[in-house]
């Protein structure tokens, strides 16, 4: 994810060396201003991998230019349209890109417990389709999001958020009676927002794609959701995941240095609204 330079909130980015950035805070500096008027031209752009991140290489009229990331985030973050033009001394990104979390799953308590509404879950994306096209082409082979749904529970998204009907059962809950940790996602705050049948434009997908639509989780399938509603990629669009998908609880965050360092989903929001949404995301996600 980007974040952008100089924010107050966030507790490692900016804070050290370029390499203290990379090694502690996990991230890349991610800045870029037009030397010269021109247009952009992604015909001559490419990727380059290294230890880190990968980075994108392409030419803004007669200079080339290189920003971390591969070339579907590097277009994200810095907005750049094939073919516009930029006059000299544009800003197209001053920030910092994030190599993202790394953490231990823990897979033994699986056998011993069943997964539980609201927990955090490691899964593979065998099988997994979303308009045809292998999930696992697009996003990789694992995903790491927070179920909703359990084997026969019928789900709805109301205006008040996601409401959930075990099996066996009459009426529906909200999503928050069944465990605490998901207070969270209504409260306001650092990025998180309620659920909802869309995400950003407007789009739905396949499954609980408006109000009050009802679904029933298949049975040895669950359905999950992402914290970043708006922006995620989950059940909404792929629908249950088969039960020999799951790989284990999300369990301890061992780099980079952030509020999430330590065991897995124990911070609250922070004390930020989540606000108006920018260059693909809520910027204040990222200040966990």
């Amino acid at each position: 994810h980007f974040v952008e330079k100089d924010t107050p909130y966030h507790p490692v980015l900016g804070k050290f060396t370029s390499l203290g950035d990379v090694l502690l805070g996990g991230s890349k500096r991610a800045e870029l201003t037009v030397k010269s008027t021109g247009s952009a031209d992604f015909s001559r752009s490419g990727e380059k991998s290294n230890l880190f991140l990968d980075k994108t290489v392409f030419s803004i009229g007669n200079d080339r230019y290189a920003v971390p990331g591969n070339f579907v985030k590097a277009a994200e973050y810095t907005d750049i349209k094939d073919g516009q033009t930029y006059p000299a001394g544009t800003e197209l990104c001053n920030g910092y890109l994030s190599i993202g979390d790394h953490l231990f799953v823990e897979r033994l308590s699986l056998y011993l417990s069943p997964p539980e509404r609201g927990d955090v879950l490691v899964f593979n994306t065998d099988g997994l389709f979303i308009d045809g096209r292998k999930l696992s082409d697009s996003s990789g082979a694992y995903y790491i999001k927070r179920l909703a749904g359990l084997p026969g529970d019928t789900l709805r998204i109301t205006r008040d958020g996601l409401e959930v009907k075990p099996k066996g059962e009459k009426e529906f809950r909200h999503i928050t009676a069944f465990n605490p940790a998901v207070k969270k996602l209504y409260s306001g705050l650092g990025g998180y927002q309620k659920h909802s049948p869309f995400v950003a434009g407007g789009y739905a997908g396949a499954f609980l794609n408006n109000y009050d639509v009802e679904y029933t989780v298949p049975e040895d399938e669950y359905f999950f959701l992402g914290d970043n509603v708006a922006f995620s990629s989950d059940s909404r669009f792929f629908g249950g995941v088969p039960k020999r998908n799951l790989v284990g609880r999300a369990w301890l965050v061992f780099w980079p240095l952030s509020r999430r360092f330590g065991l897995a989903d124990h911070t609250g929001p922070p004390a930020i609204p989540t606000g108006k949404s920018r260059n693909g995301t809520f910027q204040s996600m990222y200040m966990q």
